[in-house]
C-alpha cells in the first residue's frame, strides 16, 4: 500500500471516529417509498434535485450520498475499480451516515441551534480538516449569526450561511469551493493535492430538521447522486422493504459533453478521485496540461472503462462519461419514468408535474428555475463555443445510435 493510501485510510478513520453520527438500527427496513434519480453527470440532476426537494412530502439529503460510500470504504478504490458498486461493505456504518443527514423540510418543526452547529460540522469533516480551535470560531459565528433565525422568519437560508463562511473563511479560503458563494469573493481551490471526501463544489446543510422514524410513514426518501447510474439494485439492498421509483434524466450528448468539459477545466474543481491513490496518473490532452493537479484528479463519475481513456483527448472522456452512464442505465432494464432536462428547461411546471405524479406527492409550483452548481451562466447553445469538436463527434455511430436511443434528434438545431 503506497504512503498516500496510507495517509488516505488514517484519515477516513479519523472522520469516522469525529462525526457525530448515531446508529440508525433498523430504520432502514421502516422506509417504504424511495425515489432515486438516474443520469450522467452534468445532465441536469443538481437543479432537479433542487427544486423537488421544495416539497414537504420527501426526505433528502443536503448533498449527495457519494462521501458516504468513501466513509464506508465502498466503490473506488476499495471494493471496485470505479464507480460501480456490485456488493456493499459496512452496510450499518452507510445507513448511520445517510439517516444522520437525512432531513425533511420544516412544517412547524424547526430545526435548533444545536442541530445547525451539528449538521455543519459533520458536513465540514467531508470537506476538510480543522483544529478543535476552528470548531470554536465557528460555533460561535453560528451562535451569533443562526440564533437571530428563530426570532425572524424572512431570512434567506443561503445568504445567511454565505455571510457565515465569507466571515469563517475570512473572505477566502484554499482548500474548496462552495456553490453558494457570491462570485466577488476569492475562494480559489489553491490545494489540490489534498484528500477530500466530498466532490467540489462544496454544499451547505439544508434547513431541514432531522427524519424522524414517524415520517417514514408518509415520507419518500429522495436520492441524486450520478454515479448511481452503475449501481442500480443497491437501493434495493439497503431499504428492501420500500418500493423504489427511478426517474431516468438525459441530456443531448453536445450540451452533456461541453458542460462536462467546462467542470474538467474549472479552477473551482468537480474533483472526484485522487488516481494516486491506485499509483496512476492521467495524460488527458486538454485537461492534464492546462489544470494544477490534472496528471491526478479525475472529474465527475469513474466509468468502469476509465483506463481505456487515461491518455486520451478530453472531449472522448468526456463523451465516454455520457454514453457509459445512460448505456449502463438503458441495459439495466430498469423501469424508470424518462425525462429530458432538455424539457425541464423548456417548461419546467409541466415537467415536475410529471414527476411529482409519478412519484404520488403533491404538486410543486415553481416559478422561475435557480442556477444550481453551473460553471456560467446559463444560456441556450453553449456548445457552440466547442463547435467544431462537438461536430465532429456527432459524426461517430455510437453518438447517433445513443441519441436514438435516448429520443434525441442528430439535428444541431435541437441541441439546445
Amino acid at each position: 500500500m503506497t504512503d498516500y493510501r496510507n495517509y488516505i485510510e488514517r484519515h477516513i478513520d479519523e472522520i469516522n471516529m469525529k462525526r457525530k453520527v448515531s446508529d440508525s438500527g433498523n430504520l432502514n427496513e421502516k422506509v417504504k417509498k424511495v425515489a432515486v434519480i438516474l443520469c450522467g453527470s452534468r445532465n441536469g440532476s443538481s437543479l432537479l434535485k433542487t427544486v423537488v426537494s421544495k416539497s414537504k412530502d420527501l426526505a433528502y439529503l443536503a448533498g449527495e450520498e457519494e462521501p458516504y460510500f468513501i466513509l464506508s470504504r465502498n466503490g473506488f478504490p476499495y471494493n471496485s475499480d470505479s464507480d460501480s458498486i456490485k456488493s456493499i461493505n459496512n452496510k450499518q456504518h452507510l445507513l448511520n451516515c445517510i439517516f444522520d443527514e437525512l432531513g425533511v423540510n420544516p412544517d412547524g418543526i424547526q430545526p435548533t441551534v444545536k442541530q445547525i452547529k451539528k449538521d455543519w460540522w459533520n458536513r465540514m469533516f467531508l470537506q476538510t480538516v480543522y483544529t478543535e480551535n476552528f470548531k470554536k470560531i465557528g460555533d460561535m459565528l453560528i451562535e451569533e449569526m443562526f440564533n437571530h433565525l428563530f426570532e425572524n422568519d424572512d431570512f434567506n437560508w443561503e445568504e445567511v450561511n454565505q455571510v457565515f463562511l465569507d466571515k469563517f473563511f475570512k473572505g477566502k479560503q484554499d482548500f474548496g469551493y462552495y456553490d453558494i458563494v457570491n462570485e466577488n469573493t476569492p475562494f480559489i481551490l489553491n490545494d489540490v493535492d489534498r484528500f477530500k471526501i466530498e466532490e467540489t463544489p462544496y454544499v451547505i446543510p439544508g434547513w431541514k430538521y432531522q427524519l424522524r422514524e414517524s415520517d417514514l410513514e408518509d415520507k419518500t426518501i429522495f436520492f441524486k447522486t450520478p454515479q448511481d447510474c452503475y449501481r442500480i439494485g443497491m437501493f434495493e439492498e439497503l431499504f428492501p422493504n420500500a418500493e423504489i421509483k427511478y426517474i431516468h434524466l438525459s441530456r443531448g450528448f453536445a450540451q452533456a459533453v461541453n458542460g462536462l468539459m467546462d467542470g474538467w477545466l474549472s479552477e473551482t474543481g468537480f474533483f472526484a478521485h485522487n488516481m494516486e491513490i491506485v499509483g496512476e496518473r492521467l495524460n488527458i490532452p486538454g485537461y492534464t496540461d492546462v489544470v494544477k493537479g490534472g496528471d491526478r484528479w479525475w472529474n465527475f463519475d469513474l466509468p468502469e472503462n476509465w483506463r481505456e481513456f487515461k491518455n486520451k483527448p478530453l472531449e472522448e472522456v468526456c463523451l465516454n462519461q455520457w454514453y457509459s452512464a445512460h448505456k449502463a442505465i438503458l441495459e439495466s432494464g430498469v423501469n424508470a419514468l424518462r425525462i429530458k432536462f432538455e424539457d425541464f428547461l423548456e417548461d419546467g411546471q409541466g415537467t415536475l408535474d410529471k414527476i411529482t405524479e409519478y412519484l404520488g406527492i403533491n404538486r410543486i409550483k415553481v416559478k422561475k428555475l435557480p442556477v444550481v452548481m453551473a460553471t456560467s451562466a446559463p444560456s441556450d447553445y453553449r456548445w457552440h463555443k466547442r463547435y467544431e469538436t462537438i461536430m465532429k463527434l456527432s459524426e461517430r455511430e455510437d453518438v447517433k445510435e445513443m441519441m436514438e436511443r435516448l429520443n434525441y434528434s442528430m439535428n444541431p438545431e435541437t441541441w439546445i
